[in-house]
Protein backbone atom coordinates (compact mmCIF):
# COMPACT_ATOMS: atom_id res chain seq x y z
CA UNK A 1 0.00 0.00 0.00
CA UNK A 2 1.12 3.29 -1.05
CA UNK A 3 -0.15 6.82 0.55
CA UNK A 4 0.50 9.95 -0.56
CA UNK A 5 -0.12 13.11 1.81
CA UNK A 6 0.12 16.54 1.33
CA UNK A 7 -0.98 19.07 4.24
CA UNK A 8 -2.62 16.45 6.81
CA UNK A 9 -6.28 16.80 7.76
CA UNK A 10 -7.19 17.23 11.50
CA UNK A 11 -8.26 13.71 13.52
CA UNK A 12 -8.65 12.69 16.79
CA UNK A 13 -6.95 9.48 16.30
CA UNK A 14 -4.50 10.24 13.59
CA UNK A 15 -3.46 8.03 10.66
CA UNK A 16 -3.46 4.84 11.50
CA UNK A 17 -3.56 2.28 8.51
CA UNK A 18 -4.37 4.29 5.91
CA UNK A 19 -6.98 4.02 2.96
CA UNK A 20 -5.62 2.41 -0.57
CA UNK A 21 -4.95 5.47 -1.70
CA UNK A 22 -4.76 9.62 -0.63
CA UNK A 23 -3.87 12.84 -2.83
CA UNK A 24 -1.57 15.46 -1.62
CA UNK A 25 -4.65 17.34 -1.02
CA UNK A 26 -7.31 15.02 0.63
CA UNK A 27 -8.06 11.98 2.30
CA UNK A 28 -9.87 9.46 -0.08
CA UNK A 29 -12.96 9.19 2.48
CA UNK A 30 -13.54 12.85 1.40
CA UNK A 31 -12.15 14.88 4.74
CA UNK A 32 -10.26 17.82 2.81
CA UNK A 33 -6.81 18.70 3.82
CA UNK A 34 -5.86 22.10 6.23
CA UNK A 35 -3.02 22.69 8.17
CA UNK A 36 -3.62 20.55 11.22
CA UNK A 37 -2.66 19.28 14.82
CA UNK A 38 -2.82 15.95 14.82
CA UNK A 39 -3.48 13.97 18.63
CA UNK A 40 -2.05 10.69 18.11
CA UNK A 41 -0.74 9.20 14.56
CA UNK A 42 0.37 5.60 14.16
CA UNK A 43 1.10 4.18 11.22
CA UNK A 44 0.64 0.62 10.70
CA UNK A 45 -2.28 -1.04 12.95
CA UNK A 46 -2.77 -4.42 10.77
CA UNK A 47 -1.49 -3.33 7.88
CA UNK A 48 1.87 -2.49 7.04
CA UNK A 49 1.44 0.89 4.81
CA UNK A 50 4.60 3.22 3.03
CA UNK A 51 3.19 6.67 3.77
CA UNK A 52 4.61 9.50 2.15
CA UNK A 53 4.64 13.19 2.42
CA UNK A 54 4.35 15.36 0.10
CA UNK A 55 4.53 19.04 0.77
CA UNK A 56 1.29 20.74 1.16
CA UNK A 57 0.16 23.86 -0.05
CA UNK A 58 0.50 26.01 3.63
CA UNK A 59 4.37 24.66 3.24
CA UNK A 60 4.53 24.25 7.02
CA UNK A 61 5.39 21.66 9.72
CA UNK A 62 2.46 19.07 10.35
CA UNK A 63 2.46 19.45 14.03
CA UNK A 64 1.26 16.59 17.08
CA UNK A 65 0.07 17.01 20.15
CA UNK A 66 0.31 13.45 21.08
CA UNK A 67 2.20 10.58 20.21
CA UNK A 68 3.60 9.20 16.55
CA UNK A 69 4.18 5.11 16.30
CA UNK A 70 5.09 3.57 13.59
CA UNK A 71 4.95 -0.22 13.84
CA UNK A 72 5.74 -3.63 11.74
CA UNK A 73 7.01 -3.33 8.63
CA UNK A 74 5.92 0.29 7.92
CA UNK A 75 7.20 3.35 6.22
CA UNK A 76 6.79 6.58 6.50
CA UNK A 77 8.98 8.71 3.97
CA UNK A 78 9.20 12.41 4.91
CA UNK A 79 10.55 13.79 2.27
CA UNK A 80 12.06 17.31 3.09
CA UNK A 81 8.60 17.43 5.29
CA UNK A 82 8.11 17.76 8.97
CA UNK A 83 5.98 16.11 11.44
CA UNK A 84 6.95 17.85 14.47
CA UNK A 85 5.61 17.15 18.63
CA UNK A 86 4.14 20.42 19.52
CA UNK A 87 5.29 20.85 22.78
CA UNK A 88 7.96 18.86 23.42
CA UNK A 89 5.49 16.41 25.44
CA UNK A 90 4.66 13.17 23.61
CA UNK A 91 6.72 9.69 22.74
CA UNK A 92 8.00 8.77 18.71
CA UNK A 93 7.49 5.13 18.50
CA UNK A 94 9.18 2.62 16.14
CA UNK A 95 9.13 -1.20 16.26
CA UNK A 96 9.46 -4.21 14.48
CA UNK A 97 11.40 -3.80 11.02
CA UNK A 98 9.75 -0.01 10.46
CA UNK A 99 11.62 2.46 8.41
CA UNK A 100 11.84 6.12 8.71
CA UNK A 101 13.00 8.03 5.54
CA UNK A 102 14.44 11.81 5.91
CA UNK A 103 15.63 14.39 2.79
CA UNK A 104 15.55 17.83 4.73
CA UNK A 105 17.76 20.00 6.41
CA UNK A 106 16.16 21.39 9.33
CA UNK A 107 13.20 21.54 11.70
CA UNK A 108 11.36 24.41 12.54
CA UNK A 109 8.37 25.26 15.40
CA UNK A 110 4.73 26.10 13.66
CA UNK A 111 3.70 27.52 16.84
CA UNK A 112 4.14 25.21 20.00
CA UNK A 113 7.49 25.42 21.62
CA UNK A 114 9.47 22.41 20.41
CA UNK A 115 12.94 22.07 20.18
CA UNK A 116 13.70 22.09 16.49
CA UNK A 117 16.33 19.36 16.01
CA UNK A 118 18.99 20.52 13.85
CA UNK A 119 20.41 19.49 10.71
CA UNK A 120 17.63 17.65 9.70
CA UNK A 121 13.82 16.71 9.50
CA UNK A 122 14.10 14.24 12.27
CA UNK A 123 10.56 14.23 13.91
CA UNK A 124 11.15 17.23 16.65
CA UNK A 125 9.73 17.60 20.14
CA UNK A 126 9.11 14.01 21.06
CA UNK A 127 11.03 11.80 23.17
CA UNK A 128 11.99 8.52 21.09
CA UNK A 129 11.99 4.75 21.29
CA UNK A 130 13.68 3.47 18.50
CA UNK A 131 13.06 -0.51 18.82
CA UNK A 132 13.24 -4.28 17.08
CA UNK A 133 15.13 -3.33 13.76
CA UNK A 134 13.66 -0.24 12.96
CA UNK A 135 15.76 1.71 10.88
CA UNK A 136 16.21 5.58 10.15
CA UNK A 137 17.67 6.45 6.83
CA UNK A 138 19.14 10.11 6.17
CA UNK A 139 18.82 10.52 2.28
CA UNK A 140 19.14 13.74 1.27
CA UNK A 141 20.15 14.06 -2.43
CA UNK A 142 23.19 15.35 -4.34
CA UNK A 143 24.34 18.89 -2.79
CA UNK A 144 22.54 18.16 0.88
CA UNK A 145 24.49 18.42 3.96
CA UNK A 146 22.61 16.40 6.83
CA UNK A 147 23.48 15.93 10.66
CA UNK A 148 22.56 13.22 11.86
CA UNK A 149 20.26 13.13 15.04
CA UNK A 150 22.99 12.46 18.03
CA UNK A 151 20.22 13.01 20.73
CA UNK A 152 18.37 9.38 19.92
CA UNK A 153 19.80 5.16 20.03
CA UNK A 154 19.42 3.88 16.42
CA UNK A 155 18.83 0.89 15.52
CA UNK A 156 19.83 0.10 12.70
CA UNK A 157 21.26 3.86 10.45
CA UNK A 158 21.36 4.21 7.06
CA UNK A 159 22.82 6.92 5.22
CA UNK A 160 22.01 7.48 1.48
CA UNK A 161 22.03 9.71 -1.53
CA UNK A 162 18.56 10.13 -3.20
CA UNK A 163 19.94 10.95 -6.66
CA UNK A 164 21.95 9.09 -9.31
CA UNK A 165 25.06 10.97 -8.76
CA UNK A 166 26.94 13.32 -6.78
CA UNK A 167 27.71 13.79 -3.60
CA UNK A 168 25.43 13.55 -0.66
CA UNK A 169 27.28 14.57 2.66
CA UNK A 170 26.34 13.52 6.36
CA UNK A 171 28.16 14.81 9.50
CA UNK A 172 27.80 13.95 13.47
CA UNK A 173 27.98 16.31 15.78
CA UNK A 174 28.04 14.87 18.71
CA UNK A 175 28.28 11.39 19.87
CA UNK A 176 26.15 8.89 17.77
CA UNK A 177 25.31 5.23 19.21
CA UNK A 178 23.99 2.39 16.53
CA UNK A 179 23.12 -0.96 18.46
CA UNK A 180 22.95 -2.44 14.88
CA UNK A 181 24.26 -2.06 11.57
CA UNK A 182 25.02 1.46 9.88
CA UNK A 183 24.97 1.16 6.16
CA UNK A 184 26.95 4.17 4.48
CA UNK A 185 25.80 3.78 0.66
CA UNK A 186 27.80 4.97 -2.42
CA UNK A 187 27.62 8.52 -3.17
CA UNK A 188 27.47 9.46 0.65
CA UNK A 189 30.15 10.66 3.42
CA UNK A 190 29.86 10.51 6.81
CA UNK A 191 31.64 13.16 8.73
CA UNK A 192 32.78 12.39 12.26
CA UNK A 193 32.61 15.40 14.57
CA UNK A 194 32.65 12.70 17.32
CA UNK A 195 32.55 9.03 18.34
CA UNK A 196 30.23 6.56 16.59
CA UNK A 197 29.42 4.01 18.91
CA UNK A 198 28.74 0.75 17.04
CA UNK A 199 27.32 -2.24 18.31
CA UNK A 200 26.87 -4.37 14.97
CA UNK A 201 28.14 -4.36 11.68
CA UNK A 202 29.83 -1.01 9.81
CA UNK A 203 29.03 -1.28 5.92
CA UNK A 204 30.96 1.17 3.72
CA UNK A 205 28.97 0.15 0.28
CA UNK A 206 30.94 0.43 -2.76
Amino acid sequence: MRCRFGALSRSDRGVDDVRPFVSSTSFSNGIKAFAARFRDVVIGNGNNPIVRQVPGTLGTPQNIIGNLTINGSSTLDLGTSQWNQHNNNGVFTMNGTSRLLLSGTSSSAAGGTLTPVNGSNYPSGFASSLNGTSTVEYNGMHGISQTVNAAVTYKNLTLTRSTSSGNASKSSAAAVTISGTTTVNPGATLTLGNTVTNNGAFNVVA
